[in-house]
């Protein structure tokens, strides 16, 4: 962490079909999971030296966000929090819930970002202000 930063990695594991239920943890050919890529994804953020969004340029937690137990046990052993969330909830909804827990605590007087990971391709978008997030889907920290 620096200049006051705290960076959270999001991996919202949204299963919008019974198919999809523990896809992110079903290893490919070479025997790695999605899991796995979107953990290396964020070890290795940012990829490149022109990233300068952020002024440490690394995450400083990992969150994997599930409904599925098994997914949430993979995570936790990799090193991630873990939060179980309802399958109904869409990947915003997840993420909403997780940080308006009242166990979530954010200091409001620092700038806290966030950086989703989709858990389908391993990539990840901007960092944004957790609060701006908060902001654009009508809740505030």
């Amino acid at each position: 962490m620096n200049n006051d930063e705290f960076v959270y990695a999001v991996i919202a594991d949204h299963v919008p079909s019974a198919d999809r239920f523990g896809a992110i943890i079903a290893p490919d050919d070479h025997g790695i999971t999605m899991l796995d890529r979107c953990i290396q994804a964020i070890a290795d953020y940012p990829n490149n030296e022109d990233d300068e969004e952020l002024e440490n340029g690394k995450i400083d937690v990992t969150i994997v966000l599930s409904s599925n137990e098994a997914v949430l046990e993979a995570a936790a052993e990799a090193g991630a929090v873990t939060h179980v969330s309802g399958s109904f909830l869409s990947p915003t909804e997840m993420i909403r819930h997780y940080f308006l827990e009242g166990d979530v605590i954010i200091d409001a007087e620092s700038p806290t970002y966030i950086v989703l990971v989709d858990p389908l391709t391993a990539e990840y978008g901007n960092p944004m202000l957790l609060s701006g997030f908060l902001r654009a889907t009508n809740l505030e920290i």
